[in-house]
């Protein structure tokens, strides 16, 4: 419920209306946290946020609905920022896998932002860029979750996943 009102105090109606245009169903992607959220003894921030992290847009009636379209990372960042909302932190396009374990490695950026807590992050989402499809036109996507590490041996620096 807290999340839920924190959306439609941050995300309102004629807000999104000023953005897409009539007939265009837009569903937001992103991750809640905070108070009352997570599940964590100490939360990123006492109160509820969201972070952004993709667009999906279709236009037309349900009937005759158009093949849905996945907003580029630059059009999320500009939606977020016409809304006043936060998005998740981007590795850059040139990012590598070891990159994304590094970064689950390291301390999380939001809530060294939002609090200055130590803490993990929870993982990495990658996609490709440009976007690649598989042949169910889905897109190509894969994450590292900080949980799925079984172990890593600090001296070879290899990382076993589960």
């Amino acid at each position: 419920p807290d999340l839920l009102l924190w959306l439609q105090e941050n995300m309102p109606l004629h807000k999104l209306g000023n953005i897409f245009d009539p007939g265009v169903d837009v569903v937001f992607f992103g991750e809640g946290y905070g108070g009352k959220i997570q599940r964590d003894k100490i939360p990123y921030r006492r109160t509820p946020n969201f972070r952004l992290f993709d667009i999906l847009v279709t236009r037309g009636t349900r009937e005759t609905r158009n093949k849905p379209l996945w907003l580029e990372w630059p059009d999320v960042q500009e939606i977020a920022n016409r809304l006043g909302i936060e998005c998740v932190p981007q590795l850059g396009e040139a990012a590598t896998i070891a990159d994304a374990i590094s970064y689950v490695e390291e301390l999380s950026v939001v809530a060294t932002e939002e609090s200055n807590i130590v803490k993990m992050p929870e993982g990495v989402v990658a996609r490709t860029v440009p976007q690649l499809l598989d042949k169910k036109c889905k897109r190509i996507m894969w994450k590292i979750k900080r949980q799925d590490f079984d172990a890593i041996n600090l001296e070879s620096g290899e990382v076993i996943l589960c």
